[in-house]
């Protein structure tokens, strides 16, 4: 068998360098002279190139890299770029005005930030720091649009690009992948540094970043499953679309296809924003909602859609009409909703043959998905443990088989589930 040696850069903090002790067998501390060479060299090469700053006179130059090289280690250069009069003296204020550590820095850049767009701002870092892939800048965009405080969708930036303008400082403008799902002019927008992500995280923020712009993981993904959630009902002004247009909507494709992936990390009890707002989904009374959201994407079909950014439905699927799907009990399922699926089978007629059909989908639905607390709570409403309506598969049997879920092909087998059916 063969061998690989793994090379590991980071910063010097206490909590990492404790971290790599343990497992690290040679470590080589990069400070010192040769480091602040290159830091010099990258100042002074910044400044040439930059067309307000190569015009300086030297001896400012000359103040600005000894500065920076000695006190900031390198950082805070662009914002010299905002000193219209390149004197000496001001320059000299303008350095001794600078934070002197990282975690300053971006303390600074958040007291600096706009009261007026925290809301805006919020929803950037935290798809940023959340989503499930890279996210584009006008997917960002029309992102900050949706008011999870209100359930609505607010005002959008006339132009996607003025949201970099909010946290210019702290994200930046990439060229996305080279691949036929994504367009070849589509820029997706990141952190500057993973050190903003590592900040905006850490324990440190409860004293640097403002309340409103403080948030976790947990609260991240409970946020960006409600935005989602939003979105799908609110896009066409809660009417059943006739068309869709992912150049107008741009959070469509992420909205439909991510939304129960951020929701599978919330806990149940700090869900009930969600809980509300999945009532209104699959709500069977107002059927335009879920037919939206389906019509986009439905897990039922053997139509997967792939995830550009752009393109998950095209207008040939707007067409289908509510018989082309299966029941909202199905989808709640599928998805492993206990709560909406419970409210679902109350509401259905107990005396009703349709009731039977729609209970075996949804048992055949909960088994493939190996949803043992769901298939239980069906089970309790006396569906046949061999329902022939179960769609691709011939019996609940079958689907927890295929699927690979013992534990739900245990629980069929124990209400009288026929192997040979």
């Amino acid at each position: 068998t063969g061998s690989f040696n793994i090379f590991i850069t980071s910063r010097p903090e206490a909590d990492i360098s404790s971290a790599m002790a343990k497992i690290g067998d040679i470590t080589l501390e990069l400070q010192g002279v040769g480091v602040q060479d290159d830091i010099r060299s990258h100042i002074i090469a910044f400044m040439d190139k930059d067309s307000r700053m190569k015009v300086w006179p030297e001896n400012v130059k000359d103040e600005v890299v000894k500065h920076l090289v000695q006190k900031s280690n390198g950082m805070c250069l662009e914002s010299l770029r905002t000193c219209l009069k390149p004197k000496l003296g001001t320059i000299k204020q303008k350095l001794s005005d600078l934070p002197r550590t990282l975690d300053s820095t971006y303390e600074r850049i958040f007291q600096q930030m706009n009261p007026e767009y925290e809301r805006e701002m919020r929803t950037i870092l935290m798809l940023l720091a959340c989503s499930v892939r890279p996210m584009t800048i006008q997917e960002v965009a029309e992102a900050t649009a949706v008011d999870i405080e209100a359930q609505s969708l607010d005002d959008r930036f006339p132009d996607p690009y003025d949201v970099l303008e909010l946290c210019s400082s702290l994200v930046s403008l990439e060229r996305g992948y080279t691949s036929w799902r994504w367009p070849s002019n589509v820029k997706i927008v990141q952190f500057a540094h993973f050190s903003v992500k590592e900040f905006i995280l850490s324990d440190r923020r409860q004293t640097m970043i403002p309340p409103s712009l403080r948030f976790d993981i947990p609260m991240g993904q409970k946020e960006i499953t409600e935005l989602c959630l939003i979105y799908l009902l609110d896009f066409n002004g809660g009417k059943r679309a006739s068309s869709i247009d992912h150049d107008a909507f741009p959070m469509l494709a992420y909205a439909a296809l991510h939304w129960t992936t951020h929701m599978t990390t919330v806990p149940t009890d700090n869900a009930q924003t969600i809980q509300e707002l999945l009532i209104r989904l699959f709500n069977p009374d107002e059927p335009d909602n879920l037919m939206n959201f389906l019509n986009l994407y439905d897990p039922a079909s053997t139509w997967h859609p792939f995830d550009g950014g752009k393109t998950v439905a095209n207008n040939f699927h707007i067409k289908r009409s509510k018989q082309d799907f299966e029941t909202p009990l199905y989808y709640a399922c599928h998805y492993g909703l206990i709560d909406i699926a419970r409210w679902l089978v109350e509401e259905e007629d107990e005396n009703s043959d349709v009731k039977k059909e729609k209970l075996g989908s949804a048992l055949g639905a909960a088994a493939a998905e190996g949803h043992l607390p769901i298939t239980q709570m069906i089970m309790k409403h006396g569906v046949d443990p061999n329902s022939p309506y179960c769609g691709k598969y011939f019996s609940p049997l079958h689907a927890a088989a295929t699927s690979g879920n013992p534990e739900v092909m245990k629980l069929l087998l124990e209400a009288g589930a026929d192997v040979q059916a």
